[in-house]
Formats: C-alpha cells, structure tokens, sequence
C-alpha cells in the first residue's frame, strides 16, 4: 500500500470536542483502558517559565501533592526529541518539517495545533508540559486533581485549577459502517462515528484505518494522524494501492486522548477490480470529402495498457444525442474511420472513446464538427420600408420570399450616413426570422436627429451563406433644440471692457452660437454670431458705472435655438486710481484752518477725500471731510492743536489716489 494521500481533516474541536469536566476548570481527566490510570489534561501546554505542581484526594480527603518538582515543558527541539524517541519522526512528517528545532517552535507558536498533536500524541502532552499521568490511580474511586501553577521558590501563583473523574475503564465507542469503493486503485474508505456534542463526551481525537496481515493481525494503512472532526459524524479517506485483483480486509478503530484504541469497526472486505475507464482521447478531427458525401474522422492511439478498441459517435448536435454509428468495435490500431453516410448541406459532430480489456469505456472525446460543403445563399427578402412614428419609434418591414429549409435568421442592420461611412450595428439576433422589427433608438437617445441613417436587411443561412441586400434610407427631422453652452463667465477688464467666456454645447449638431449683452433691466441686444466659439470675447462697446448681463445659445443645423446660458450680472468699474494731489498748502484765518490745492485735469475725477491726524505726521490719518471735482478748498472750523492735513482724489468708480504730501495747519 502507498502512504496517505488525503484526508479531510478540520482541526475545529474547541469545547465541543471534549466534556469530561466544565471547560472553564481547564483540565480535561480521562481514564485509561483499565481504569489504573488517569490522564491530566490542561488545555494548553505551559508558556515558558511556567511550571506546575499536581495533586490528588480521594472523596473529601485532603489534597495529596503526587510530584516531587514542579512539571513544565522542554525548551528546544533537541530535548523534545529525547522525550519523544521514535515517536518524534511521526510527529515530524505529520508537521512536515525536517529539523527538531523548526517542529519545536512551530509547536510553541501555534498553540491549538500543539494542543491537537499532543491529544493524538500522549508523549508529545508529556513532553510539552501539558499532560500529566497518574501512574496509581485508585481504580473505582471518585477522585479530584489540582493543577496548581508555581514559581521558581515552589511559591503557588494564580487559581488552582481542579476537576473530578470517576476511576474506571473508559473504552471509546467503536466506528460504524464502515465501507469502500475505488476506481482503479485509489480507494474511497468512509464510516460514521457521532458528532461531539454535549451528550456525547467521547474524547476521541483520531482514527485509525486497519488492514488485516497474512497472521489475522489488523495494521494501521496510514502514516499520519486521521484527525477526527468533530462536527462531521461521516469521515472520508483516500488511498492508493499498489495492485489491483486482491481482496483485503479493513477495519477502522477511534482513539482517544488516552491513547485507548476503541473496538474495531465491522471487517469491510474489498477486492479492486479493474473499474477504471481509460483517459479521454485528445485531438480527434474530421475531414469532410471536396463532394460533401463522406467524413473521415483521426484520433491518435490511446496509450491504455489494457487497450482494446474504439467506438465512433456522430450526432447532429454539438451537445448531446450521441449514437455509436460502428458496427464493430474498432481494433487498437485502426485510429482512421470513414463514414459515407453523410448528406451535403448537413453539420455532423463526431465523438470517440477508449475501451479497455475489462470493457471499462472512457469518457467520449470533445466534439469534433464535420461540415459538408453548401455554398447555396438563400433568397433575400424584398421591398424594405422605414416610417417614423409619433412616439419617435422606427417600424421596419419586409417581405419574406419563400424560405430554404436551412434559414437560420434575418439581420438587420443601421448605420448613420456620413463620410467617412461609419461601420454597421446589428439590430437583430442570430435567431431572429420575422418580418418586422421596431428600432427604439432614437426613443431612446441613441440617435442624432438632423441627420440621415441607413437600413440593411439580409437572409443567413445554418451555413453562414448571406443573401443579397435589401436597404432604405431614413431621413430623421432635428425638431429638438440643442443642449445650451457651458457655463458663461464675465471679467471687468481695468475699467476698459468685459471679456465674456463661455463653454461648447455637447449637442453634436451646433453650427451657431449667439451672444446677447443686456445693460440694467433693458432689452437684450444681439452682439456675436459665430459659427465656432468665440471667448474670450471682448466687449468695448460698454460705458464704466454701467451693469451689464450676457447670454448666450447655441442653434442647430435646423434652426433650433437652445435656451440661453446667463452670466452674472457685472457693473463696469475703472481699477485705475487718479492721479496724486499736488501743492498742497495750508493757513489759519480766523482759528479756522484753510486747505488748497492744485485741480487735477482728468475727466474721470468726481471729488476729493480730506484726511487729518494730530499729534505727529506719521500718525493715523481720519476721513475730515469731502468736495466735488471743482471745488479745491477746505476749511477745518476746529482744527486740533497740531494737526496735519494731506488730500486723496477719487473717481467714478470709487478708486481713491495716492495721498498728497501732508501740511501742517497753521
């Protein structure tokens, strides 16, 4: 027999698995088979620096310590190999690693597989710190152990953990119904054992599968653990053996984590047959004769050891209704088969498959399509006609002429007229034989208006052969106003002019846009027409201080205007500052401080700002006071102590100059 090649395990015990005592205790006691001894469990093995002591009472008697020094694990692989002896390679293979050391520190780092290998392995739980055995243990009693963690001074440390067990025999319950199947000579072992659940606190952690040897004795097949899942109540397990015609005995036994084997199963007796069908042949094909009337179909030859023929398929399907068309099986060398009773005009499919001696037959092989030659198109359908209705839906028609027997559909086809043409759309399925079809494009948005669109109809047959065309041209009236231009924007220019701007339509059909310049509430009045956008647009026909909006749309080929775009509404101002005051001079008339200055010649002047400080010429300035463009004197009827004067022209729009040289009132 071969080693094991699959076993479905899922390590998923947790507190399902295990219920001899409450699992917050966590210890788990299970008697061996003779009820002599008493395995220990803690739920995990000790970290490192952990250490232990165990004790024992019988009844309501004291607690009796039953180790001399406190248990812990090893520290390396070295050591654990030493524990472990023999039993170490098995551990080793089943983890699949090669140094002690590797299988050590994958064992500390994951500690619930370690937990699951020690319950398979009871010397590995001893070696890992996790198991203690009571060599002694009085059978028939009811008996309680403490686990009570320790330092290094023996110096208890944390809650004790306690638990009680009942000293007797605990045997576990054998597997049912087990069976087996195979295909050549990989076997299918399975049989049933209950789920763990809370009525069943069986602690059994794995299986072992049996074969019975020429002394009667049953052997374990297997070189790893069978791992039992404890949700599932069928288990599975393949192997391969190494020849078939025997007839073997196996048996399968549960065992715990005691390492008390269960009775065995019933004795399931298997003799492998040869049942194994041949591989599936590759690479058939088929040639069809240049008059249509024979096929010849090619396969290589199957390298089946017990190769005995070939049987032939043919089917007018790709997919199903395959019938054997050989009369004879054909002989392991003849890989060539003509069939003369094929009709031009006609596809066939051909499969083929392998018979072995035993009469196993292989799966067929893909299909392979022989098509006679029929280069005969049908007749094309006639007087194609294109109408548009009111709810914007196209409705084709034709007339069908008489039909072949092999028409397979009518395709209809569109296409927008333009240079370059544009390439064809399919309207219709590969299955679509009516003479009628309704176009729901341009309902649907997917057609121009504005613009001409032309149809083609033709006839095609099982043998893709196409008939002649059949084609219409509909002209489809743009009634619908584009969509408006993008988003418009205005810019004051340094008082000067507004540079308008504005986005494209994403109407395909725009030839025009046309600007519109309002001033305050008036009527608006038609500036630009372009055919292509204009922006910016410089608009200079515009007069500072007045308010300005702009609108723009698009028009299409047919005269459609599409709603106006409208900008903020702008009011033109001048960003230029007038010119600095000059001359500046001051006198005192009265206790009135009197200011003049020299008139500046610009049109666009309308007054003069007075500012005053006190106390230093480099303090803060304050607005005094205000004249008109004509007027260049002020006077200051209460003017401070020591005051001091400078003058700011403005303009229309409100930009004030630079600040004269100041004066002191005098």
């Amino acid at each position: 027999m071969k080693k094991l090649l699959f076993y479905r395990v899922t390590l998923f015990y947790a507190a399902t698995l295990f219920h001899a005592i409450p699992v917050s205790a966590q210890l788990r006691l299970v008697p061996d088979a003779q009820g002599s001894k008493v395995f220990v469990w803690l739920d995990h093995a000790p970290r490192l620096g952990e250490q232990y002591h165990v004790y024992r009472k019988i009844g309501e008697a004291a607690f009796v310590k039953l180790t001399d020094t406190p248990i812990t694990g090893v520290t390396s692989g070295e050591a654990l190999v030493a524990q472990l002896g023999e039993a170490f390679q098995r551990l080793r293979r089943q983890m699949d690693e090669s140094e002690p050391q590797a299988v050590y520190l994958r064992l500390r780092a994951d500690r619930f597989r370690a937990k699951m290998y020690a319950y398979a392995l009871p010397p590995l739980g001893k070696a890992m710190g996790q198991l203690y055995v009571d060599e002694n243990a009085p059978s028939g009693e009811a008996v309680t152990y403490k686990i009570e963690m320790v330092d290094d001074a023996g110096t208890p440390r944390g809650r004790a953990m306690t638990g009680t067990v009942l000293v007797r025999p605990e045997i576990p319950a054998a597997p049912q119904n087990l069976s087996a199947t195979h295909e050549g000579l990989s076997i299918t072992f399975q049989w049933n054992y209950p789920k763990s659940d809370d009525e069943i606190r069986d602690q059994v952690v794995r299986f072992d599968l049996m074969r019975q040897m020429e002394n009667g004795k049953f052997v374990p097949i297997q070189e790893n653990w069978l791992l039992r899942d404890a949700n599932q109540s069928q288990h599975t397990y393949l192997f391969t053996a190494l020849k078939s015609g025997e007839s073997e005995r196996y048996q399968v036994v549960a065992v715990n984590v005691a390492g008390t084997s269960s009775a065995g199963s019933n004795v399931f007796n298997l003799k492998l047959n040869d049942n194994k069908a041949p591989e599936v042949l590759e690479q058939v094909r088929v040639v069809v004769s240049p008059k249509g009337n024979e096929a010849t179909v090619t396969f290589p030859m199957s390298t089946d050891a017990q190769l005995a023929g070939y049987q032939v398929y043919r089917s007018l399907e790709i997919e199903k209704n395959f019938v054997r068309i050989n009369e004879n099986m054909l002989g392991p060398l003849q890989t060539v088969y003509k069939d003369k009773t094929i009709l031009p005009g006609k596809t066939y499919y051909y499969r083929i498959s392998v018979v072995d001696a035993a009469g196993n037959e292989s799966p067929q092989s893909n299909a392979v399509m022989a098509e006679s030659l029929d280069k005969t198109p049908p007749p094309p359908p006639k007087n194609l006609k294109a109408s548009l209705t009111s709810d914007r839906k196209i409705n084709l028609a034709w007339q069908i002429p008489p039909t072949t027997d092999d028409l397979l559909a009518y395709v209809l086809l569109r296409r927008q007229v333009k240079n370059p043409p544009e390439l064809f759309t399919q309207l219709t399925t590969r299955t679509f034989v009516g003479d009628q079809f309704v176009d729901e494009g341009l309902a649907q948005g997917q057609l121009n208006e504005g613009v001409t669109y032309e149809y083609v109809v033709t006839a095609m047959d099982k043998k893709q052969n196409f008939s002649d065309s059949t084609r219409i041209l509909l002209e489809i009236k743009d009634i619908n106003p584009p969509e408006p231009p993008l988003q418009i924007s205005v810019q004051n220019i340094d008082g000067r002019y507004i540079s308008v701007s504005y986005g494209a339509s994403i109407s395909i059909d725009v030839v025009m846009y046309e600007l519109f310049r309002q001033i305050g509430s008036g009527p608006l009045q038609s500036i630009l027409r372009t055919r292509s956008l204009a922006f910016p647009y410089r608009d200079e026909a515009v007069v500072v201080g007045n308010t300005y909006t702009y609108y723009v749309s698009a028009l299409d080929a047919a005269g459609n205007v599409s709603k106006p775009t409208v900008s903020q509404s702008i009011t033109l101002k001048d960003n230029i500052p007038p010119p600095t005051v000059q001359n500046v001079q001051s006198k005192i008339v009265a206790g009135t401080v009197v200011l003049r200055w020299e008139k500046l010649i610009t049109k666009d002047v309308v007054g003069y700002k007075i500012y005053r400080t006190s106390g230093l010429p480099t303090g803060v300035y304050q607005l005094v006071g205000e004249t008109n463009a004509e007027t260049v004197e002020w006077r200051d009827a209460k003017p401070p102590e020591k005051g001091y004067y400078h003058i700011k022209a403005f303009d229309l729009a409100g930009n004030e100059g630079m600040a004269s040289q100041f004066v002191q009132g005098k």
